[in-house]
């Protein structure tokens, strides 16, 4: 009993990394720092500051795609009934290319029974005179997907070319002014691609449409399924729990025993059923 509740306390921490709105004000920091560059770094040129806004761009795509993960690992591990109980295991074994085809393929292709699952729409009750709202939300659900999986789909060899290895370097053509990514690929050769001049305000508009299913959808569900499963409220801002380190003889590491808070102030002031309706 004990090693299950501390599975399941692991499970919930695994998830803020997920429910909480980090990336979501990530991506507000980003557009307040591409607006404002100058303001936070001074002293470079005008050239330097057109670069540094590149790769602000780049990062706002990257934290965009980042956000779409996220979103369709968290829709895979609701779409399993026992959420509480492995969602953990469920959630930490996902790979990135592997969304492509476990969720954004099957939704965009799928009936109400297979989005009502990804949407978690199984754990709830629907009485029969919300059917209607009901349809409407799923379909609602997957059009907003429909969106996010080409987002993730146009820029995803993007992310992974910034992520793994920084393979882009970011240039304006003397000229026209026009913004070009140029890419490394594995065959050594170097190809450029032309980006459109205000391409991350639809990073932006990707991150709010995340955003909102996570606060309408994901968050409470989640809430309450571990709330239930554990036997406590997620009603208050943080709950507290003991902590100490396996013996080890590793002289490098510190052994520790004591308390910590983990906040979850994202939870706060939401209701405490899930909404059934997007």
């Amino acid at each position: 009993m004990v090693k299950q509740v501390k599975n399941e306390l692991g499970s919930i921490i695994f998830a803020i990394g997920y429910i909480s709105d980090f990336r979501y004000y990530k991506q507000m920091m980003l557009e307040k720092e591409y607006e404002n560059i100058q303001n936070i770094i001074g002293d470079l040129t005008t050239e330097q500051y057109e670069s540094l806004r590149q790769m602000i761009e780049v990062e706002m795509i990257a934290n965009a795609i980042q956000y779409c993960c996220d979103l369709g690992s968290f829709a895979v591990s609701v779409k399993n009934k026992t959420l509480a109980a492995r969602f953990l295991s469920d959630i930490s074994t996902l790979k990135e290319d592997r969304l492509i085809d476990i969720f954004f393929k099957p939704i965009r292709k799928g009936n109400y029974d297979l989005v009502s699952k990804y949407m978690g729409y199984h754990e709830l009750e629907i009485e029969e005179s919300d059917q209607h709202k009901y349809s409407l939300s799923c379909d609602r659900y997957k059009a907003d997907i429909t969106k996010l999986s080409e987002f993730f789909n146009h820029w995803y060899y993007l992310y992974t070319a910034y992520k793994h290895g920084l393979r882009l370097i970011p240039v304006i053509e003397n000229n026209t002014h026009q913004k070009i990514i140029f890419m490394a690929h594995k065959d050594n050769t170097w190809r450029p691609y032309v980006v459109p001049e205000t391409w991350w305000k639809e990073a932006i508009d990707t991150t709010i449409i995340i955003h909102e299913m996570f606060r309408k959808l994901y968050v409470p569900l989640v809430r309450k399924k571990f709330g239930d499963r554990l036997g406590f409220s997620f009603t208050s801002p943080s709950i507290s729990a003991q902590g100490k380190t396996k013996d080890s003889y590793d002289p490098n590491k510190t052994p520790y025993l004591g308390s910590m808070n983990f906040n979850f102030p994202w939870w706060t002031h939401e209701s405490e059923e899930p909404n059934p309706f997007y």
